[in-house]
C-alpha cells in the first residue's frame, strides 16, 4: 500500500468512527484513534529517572591493533574502564612491517606516544606519536642489540610496554628470543631518555628468562610488580622485585587467579572501587576463543574477582594498553581545531555559518560496497555530478552481531567513509 493511500484509508477509518468532526491537530487524532500522542508521550517521559550521563572525570585511553588485521592502530575510550567505544579507528598504518601490540604513553611534552611489534622476526620495535590520538606520524624504529656477547643476535622483539617509575623515568620492558619465535623469550629494560628520543641498549630482568613473554609492569610503594605470561604453560603469573632489573621473584605461577590458560597481552591499569579504594584491573586476551576479559584486585595483585568480558571490544581488538587519564586532558587533546560553524534555516533553505547553503545529497551504503578501498571512487563520482552531501546508510547488524560487541574496523570502518566524504568536499 503506498503512503497516500495508507493516510486516505486512515483518515476513512478515522470518519468512520466519527472522530475526524471532533479532530483539531494531529496529537488530538492519535489520541481519538487509541494512540499515544507527542503530548502523552511527553507526560510520560516525565514521570521516568533522569537521564544520567556516562560523561566522567576519568576516561581511560585503549591503543589496539584488530582482530581482523596486524598492521593498523585504533584508539578506544570507556569512562569506566568496562565498556570501549571507538574514537578512531584504523588512524595509523606504518608504511612497512607489522603494528602489533601497541602500548600507549603521554609524555611530558603533551604528546601520546605508542611502542609496536614491527615484525614476527626482526631487531626492532617501533614508536609513533600524535598529539590528538587521531592524527599519528611514525617516528622512527628503533634497533636493538644486545652488548657485550660477541655472539648473540636478536631474532625477534615482540610485545613492548611503556613504564613511566615514580620519579617520571621512562623505560619500555620488551620480549626479547635469540632463538627465533619459539623461543625461548625473556624480558628486558630499555631506558629512554627525557624527549623520548634516544635508547639505552636492553638490559635483562633478572628472573624473567625461561620463555616468558607480554610482560607487563607497574610499581606499588616500594616494589615493582608484573603480570607476565609463561610461554610454556600458556599461563599469566606474578613477579616482584626491588629493582626494574631485578632479581625478580615468581610468587604466583599456573592457573592462581581463576583466568584459565592460553591467554596472553596482559595490561594493567590503576582503578577505584566503587567505596573509592584505589584497585588494579588487569586486561587479557582469550586468544583461542578471541574473547577479551577483565578482572579487578583490590588487595595489590594477591586476589582477584571473577572474569568478565570486556564490552564494545572483545573480540574485535587483539593485545592492547589501556592508560587512565583525566576526562579534560583527553577532550582538550581531541577537541576540533577549527572553529564550529551554526546550522540554522528558515522556509528558504538551511544556513551554514550564516550561508545560504541548498543541499544536495545522494545515498551511499558502505556496506553493500565491502571494499574500502572503491569507496572513494563513489564518493568523487557524486561530487563530480554536482552532489555537496552524501547520505550514509548503517546496518547495525552488520557492526553488532551481537549484544555488547561492536565492529568498525576493516569493511566496517565507518569512520573511513566519513572521513573520505570530507576530504572529497561532501
Amino acid at each position: 500500500m503506498s503512503k497516500q493511500l495508507g493516510w486516505i484509508s486512515l483518515l476513512a477509518l478515522t470518519a468512520a468512527s466519527g472522530a475526524v468532526a471532533q479532530t483539531q491537530s494531529g496529537d488530538a487524532l492519535l489520541d481519538a484513534m487509541g494512540l499515544n500522542s507527542q503530548k502523552a508521550a511527553t507526560e510520560t517521559h516525565a514521570n521516568l529517572a533522569p537521564v544520567k550521563p556516562l560523561r566522567g572525570d576519568t576516561t581511560y585511553v585503549m591503543s589496539a591493533f584488530n582482530a581482523t588485521s596486524e598492521n593498523k592502530l585504533s584508539i578506544f575510550t570507556s569512562y569506566d574502564g568496562k565498556t570501549y567505544t571507538s574514537l578512531a579507528s584504523e588512524v595509523y598504518t606504518p608504511q612497512s612491517g607489522l603494528l602489533r601490540d601497541p602500548s600507549i604513553l603521554r609524555a611530558r611534552d603533551g604528546d601520546y606516544y605508542v611502542v609496536y611489534t614491527t615484525g614476527w622476526n626482526g631487531q626492532s620495535f617501533g614508536l609513533a606519536k600524535s598529539r590528538d590520538l587521531r592524527h599519528w606520524e611514525h617516528v622512527r624504529d628503533v634497533q636493538l642489540n644486545l652488548p657485550g656477547l660477541a655472539n648473540a643476535k636478536i631474532t625477534n622483539v615482540w610485545a613492548p610496554e611503556w613504564f613511566q617509575d615514580a620519579d617520571g623515568n621512562v623505560s619500555i620492558v620488551v620480549s626479547l628470543s635469540e632463538g627465533g619465535t619459539k623461543g625461548p623469550f625473556s624480558a628486558y629494560l630499555i631506558k629512554a631518555n627525557a624527549d623520548l628520543s634516544d635508547f639505552s641498549a636492553p638490559v635483562a630482568m633478572q628472573g624473567l628468562g625461561g620463555n616468558h613473554i607480554d610482560t607487563f609492569p607497574i610499581r606499588i610503594g616500594d616494589r615493582y610488580w608484573v603480570i607476565t605470561k609463561n610461554e610454556t604453560t600458556k599461563t599469566l603469573e606474578r613477579a616482584w622485585a626491588a629493582s626494574l632489573t631485578g632479581p625478580w621473584t615468581i610468587d604466583r605461577t599456573g592457573d592462581w587467579a581463576g583466568w584459565g590458560d592460553w591467554i596472553e597481552g596482559p595490561a594493567l591499569t590503576p582503578i577505584k572501587g566503587a567505596d573509592g579504594k584505589d584497585g588494579w584491573r588487569l586486561y587479557f586476551d582469550d586468544y583461542r576463543d578471541k574473547t577479551y576479559w577483565y578482572s579487578d584486585s583490590f588487595d595489590n595483585l594477591d586476589t582477584w574477582t571473577k572474569k568478565q568480558q570486556l564490552g564494545g571490544v572483545s573480540g574485535a581488538v587483539r593485545h592492547f594498553t589501556v592508560i587512565r587519564e583525566a576526562t579534560d586532558t583527553v577532550e582538550a587533546a581531541t577537541r576540533p581545531t577549527g572553529t564550529p560553524e551554526a546550522v540554522t534555516w528558515d522556509r528558504h533553505s538551511l544556513m551554514i555559518g550564516g550561508k545560504r547553503v541548498m543541499i544536495w545529497a545522494g545515498e551511499f551504503q558502505p556496506f553493500r560496497l565491502p571494499s574500502p578501498s572503491m569507496w572513494r571512487d563513489v564518493l568523487q563520482k557524486m561530487k563530480a555530478t554536482g552532489y555537496n552531501a552524501v547520505t550514509l546508510y548503517i546496518d547495525w547488524g552488520y557492526h553488532s552481531s551481537e549484544e555488547g560487541h561492536y565492529d568498525f574496523s576493516g569493511v566496517r570502518n565507518v569512520e573511513r567513509a566519513i572521513r573520505m566524504a570530507e576530504d572529497e568536499g561532501l
